[in-house]
């Protein structure tokens, strides 16, 4: 009956790790998720931000192509007044 006190010591103490561990992860796992979460959407926050910023860039870019001078304004040149004769077929 001796062999059978040598095993029984060394079981008990894997079964109190595992339940310990158990219990451990248990109690971490909604801070994990949350933890997760909160980078999740900070990224996602950063990463919409970043596009945003982007657009209006592109968009400030465009608008400044859009209100060039074309060179057809009246208030800057002189008007020529050309005579011509209509031609008739």
């Amino acid at each position: 009956m001796s062999f059978l006190n040598k095993n029984i010591f060394k079981t008990i103490a894997v079964l109190a790790i595992i339940i310990l561990a158990a219990i451990l992860f248990i109690k971490l796992v909604p801070y994990i998720i949350v933890a997760g979460l909160a980078i999740w959407l900070i990224l996602k926050f950063t990463k919409k931000v970043d596009k945003t910023n982007k657009d209006k860039d592109y968009k400030i870019k465009n608008d400044s192509f859009k209100t060039q001078n074309t060179g057809f304004s009246n208030e800057k040149e002189t008007i020529i007044d050309v005579d011509y004769t209509e031609v008739k077929h």
